[in-house]
């Protein structure tokens, strides 16, 4: 039982800080378009309406966090067989 908890927090730890990092690159690299944002602004509603994200993105960032789990997994049981 302790040998899952384990793995599913450092699967939890790692999804959390690849999700973190994944969300402060693409602020980084985020470029407004100003001029069309402000042709829009004349016609603007007010209701909300959400856009649909990306879904490879999350996809990504779980079979990584699933990678780093197995190697860290690995690491952790090389060294406790010594």
């Amino acid at each position: 039982m302790k040998k899952y908890l384990v793995v599913a927090g450092i699967f939890c730890a790692s999804f959390l800080v690849f999700q973190f990092a994944a969300g402060i690159l693409l602020t980084l690299f985020y470029t407004p378009d100003i001029s069309v944002a402000w042709q829009q602004t004349g016609t603007l509603s007010s209701e909300t309406t959400l856009v649909r994200g990306n879904v490879i993105s999350p996809l990504i960032i779980a079979v990584t966090s699933v990678l780093v789990t197995f190697g860290v997994m690995q690491l952790l049981r090389k060294r406790i067989d010594r």
